[in-house]
């Protein structure tokens, strides 16, 4: 995802969230701008795009960036699913985009940094059952 695929994400975040970003100076901004940048750089910008879209539809909160991760991480997982079965039942499925979207989950999954991400993950979907 580059910088300006972060800046139109964020732009969607602030239409969703608006009281996030009402009293947020320029410097918090462009810090913010470069932390969501650096964290979402290994990812498809369509796969987070998805993934922010979903979270604004279940929460009324802003997301952390440990919040969207999980979330592109669920998205990934569903879009690998359903491809999968879509190519079960004799659908043509691009092999680059199945490739594609299974990187996103694997490299989520293993990432040592997001390993607490996907733990919280497990924890409250056992919470919530």
């Amino acid at each position: 995802m580059t910088r300006d695929e972060t800046i139109k994400l964020l732009a969607i975040l602030k239409a969703a969230y608006p009281t996030a970003f009402r009293a947020m100076s320029r410097e918090t901004a462009e810090a913010m701008l470069a932390l969501w940048s650096d964290e979402l750089a290994p990812y498809p910008s369509d796969v987070v795009t998805k993934a922010a879209r979903r979270f604004i539809r279940r929460s009324k909160f802003m997301p952390c960036v440990s919040e969207l991760l999980r979330q592109v991480w669920e998205t990934a997982v569903d879009m690998r699913t359903f491809m999968l079965s879509s190519i079960a039942i004799g659908r043509y499925v691009p092999r680059e985009e199945l490739k594609r979207i299974c990187d996103v989950a694997e490299r989520l999954r293993h990432d040592g940094a997001n390993a607490r991400v996907l733990a919280d993950a497990s924890a409250v979907k056992r919470i919530e059952a």
